[in-house]
């Protein structure tokens, strides 16, 4: 009785492997049909822009970043308890970033971006973008 069986199931694989080789070479011609004619060349990213090292940076910006820490809270706290929108919430704490130029390269400015995103949670479900942050550092009024 297995011996009845045994050429249907030779002639199975032999047409499933025939139709996915085929897929296989069809998909990979699409895909390879026009290389690229360069390789991307990676951005930079901010942080790498002029790094200052830890150690070197002075106390009077780390007296900034408290200070600026400090004025975030209270600012998420206002914005929540006049029951601001999201587009009221982003400019006032645009506003308030625009103040301090001078931490915007500093390695800070990760941590920024994550004390804002935990104070906005604390709160409720905000869903700050990683774009909106960043778009919150550019000065003037001509801010998207």
């Amino acid at each position: 009785m297995m011996t009845e069986w045994h050429p249907f199931y030779t002639a199975l694989i032999l047409i499933v492997l025939i139709y996915y080789s085929g897929l296989l070479i069809w998909i990979s011609y699409h895909r390879f049909k026009d290389p690229p004619r360069q390789f991307p060349v990676p951005k930079k990213t901010e942080s790498t822009d002029n790094p200052v090292p830890f150690e070197e940076t002075p106390d009077e910006t780390f007296l900034k970043v408290e200070e600026l820490s400090e004025t975030i809270k209270k600012t998420i706290a206002t914005a929540f308890g006049n029951h601001y929108n999201r587009s009221e919430l982003l400019d006032s704490l645009a506003t308030v970033l625009r103040q301090y130029p001078s931490l915007h390269h500093f390695p800070f400015k990760a941590a920024i971006h994550e004390l804002i995103t935990s104070e906005c949670e604390k709160y409720g479900p905000v869903g700050l973008r990683d774009n909106e942050l960043k778009d919150l550092w550019q000065s003037g009024p001509d801010r998207p």
